[in-house]
């Protein structure tokens, strides 16, 4: 058995116990065949359980206790009374060497303690920490000692820090994993001794990736900005409304349907009949305009019910324009409060947004396209302590969902409008001061890591674009302008980020789906080779529309 690895599992503690660690260790058997597992608890329930399921039974032991540590029980008290809790057991096994790990549910004190008690510390460290897995949108991230009631030193959080860099990657194989401090807030009077104490010393270690906090940054900023900005709610206003009609012909309903998603339009119609996807065909014409408003399933699956309870006769609806407005799906209003500090030189130290979307009723694309602006904060300015916040909140408003841009456009108009407030509040002029913070050629996103951008262009479509509409001189000509009418020169960047890992990641691909009819479909699209644009938007106040922009592709 010295081949395995042997994992001594608490099967009473937590919640749902013994049903979900059992659940658990009968499919962590299925997948690993190097695991074997000791199951520590009361052995006539855990073998009733066990008798559920089908597992291979020569990698598991049950081994039996007679105690269970309760959550709410003081963990001391607990490891000292309770000698035959499945919990001390476990750990126990591990002290002994009989198993090289142990996974509880339960109480999470007892285990600190019994861990430092019973199996003890490894030599050099101070204190032990709580650490979950935390999952995000690109995988895990490590929560240090989460949840811990003793006050820790400034050298215990370096300890964790080099722990976790340990365990992020030779366990979970994260290369290079980044370490930042988390704090209470942005703002610069937020922080407390204990933080301020331990960022100098996270920033001399070599061996670790330490990128710092939003609130050292703001602290070393010479200059800190605030603003806040909110974009509208916006209709698409294409030409045709939203209209579709539906039939029966041999058994089977057809819908034809001014819509961007016919396949999930079919899937969506077969769940809410309960009939298989087979018997439903979905024919999308030529629309009159779509923009991401027909991205949702909204009067199809009335439809195709109705035609059933008339004989299978056409079914027709077709909204009108006031409808359309009311009834199907706009563009997100969202509140952004922007936050930054720069140095003496112009350069972005520090970062924070938060923004709140307008969802409307339902949740439609709400909580996506509210996360997608989020990660544009990250790109475009080259930042070393970036934060965010996004959130979705429903109100009685149409409902937001799709539309051209995907929460782009709303995202850069605040972002743009931010960094010429910042050129403004510490007296640069925009260009410069864009020049100075924008990624530069090679360019390794801090969340990223190793993707990065291996080319960059927007510096080319600066100097083309200032050169198109002569910036240097109108903004010298329209500076101390007085009177009621007055002209100015502007311009903004516009990043949708395309083809970004793991996100954002638009390409050609192919699906082959089998029906519940047996019957088979091929679904083919692509999106062209465009993998990242930025669009460098210029305009004066001369009415001048033939040198508007300049636009790069890479």
């Amino acid at each position: 058995m010295s081949e395995y690895i042997k994992v001594a599992v608490d099967a009473m503690g937590g919640d749902y116990a013994p049903q979900e660690p059992v659940k658990g260790v009968v499919e962590a058997l299925r997948e690993k065949p190097e695991l074997y597992v000791y199951l520590v608890g009361q052995e006539d329930v855990l073998k009733k359980e066990l008798d559920k399921y089908t597992y291979p039974k020569e990698r598991l032991e049950v081994v039996h206790a007679s105690e269970i540590i309760e959550t709410g029980e003081p963990p001391v008290h607990a490891i000292q009374k309770k000698k035959d809790s499945s919990l001390v057991k476990a750990l126990r096994m591990v002290r002994s060497k009989e198993a090289s790990a142990f996974v509880s549910c339960g109480s999470t004190g007892a285990v600190l303690v019994g861990g430092q008690v019973l199996v003890g510390k490894s030599k050099g460290v101070e204190r032990a920490p709580l650490a979950p897995l935390i999952p995000t949108a690109t995988g895990v991230s490590l929560l240090i000692d989460c949840g811990a009631n003793v006050d820790a030193r400034s050298s215990h959080l370096v300890q964790f820090a080099r722990m976790g860099s340990i365990y992020m990657e030779y366990v979970m194989g994260v290369k290079n994993p980044k370490v930042g401090l988390v704090n209470i807030g942005a703002e610069e009077e937020k922080g407390n001794a204990l933080v301020k104490e331990t960022y100098p010393l996270l920033k001399e270690c070599k061996d670790i990736n330490f990128i710092g906090n939003v609130e050292e940054g703001l602290k070393e900023s010479e200059t800190v900005i605030k603003r806040s900005y909110k974009t509208p709610i916006v209709q698409h206003c294409h030409i045709e409304n939203p209209i579709s009609c539906a039939y029966m012909e041999n058994g089977r309903i057809i819908v034809v349907t001014s819509t961007q998603i016919p396949h999930i339009v079919r899937r969506v119609i077969g769940q809410a009949l309960g009939i298989p996807w087979g018997k439903i065909r979905v024919i999308k014409p030529y629309i009159g305009g779509g923009f991401g408003n027909k991205q949702d399933v909204l009067y199809e699956p009335l439809n195709a019910f109705l035609t059933t309870q008339v004989g299978g006769r056409p079914v027709k609806l077709d909204i009108t324009r006031e409808e359309t407005f009311c009834n199907t799906r706009t563009r997100h209003s969202i509140e952004y409060d922007l936050t930054a500090g720069v140095d003496s030189e112009g350069h972005l130290l520090a970062k924070d947004m938060l923004a709140i979307s307008n969802q409307g009723a339902y949740a439609s694309h709400g909580h996506a396209i509210a996360a997608n602006g989020l990660t544009a904060w990250r790109l475009q300015y080259a930042c070393p302590n970036i934060k965010g916040e996004a959130y979705t909140v429903y109100t009685n408003t149409p409902v937001g969902g799709a539309m051209r841009g995907y929460g782009i456009p709303q995202v850069c108009f605040a972002i743009e409008c931010f960094m010429d407030d910042i050129a403004k509040e510490i007296g640069m002029d925009p260009l410069e001061f864009r020049k100075k913070n924008l990624i530069k050629g090679y360019y390794e996103d801090a969340y990223l890591k190793p993707i990065a951008a291996n080319t960059n262009g927007i510096f080319e479509c600066l100097e083309k674009g200032a050169d198109y509409i002569h910036w240097e001189r109108k903004t010298k000509e329209y500076t101390n302008q007085t009177g009621n009418i007055r002209r100015g020169v502007g311009m903004s960047l516009f990043s949708y980020k395309t083809g970004v890992w793991p996100i954002s990641l638009e390409i050609a691909g192919a699906r082959l789906s089998l029906n519940q009819d047996g019957s088979v479909q091929l679904m083919l699209g692509g999106n062209g080779n465009r993998t990242r644009e930025q669009i460098l938007y210029f305009t004066d106040g001369c009415g001048d529309t033939s040198h508007r922009y300049g636009t790069c592709t890479y």
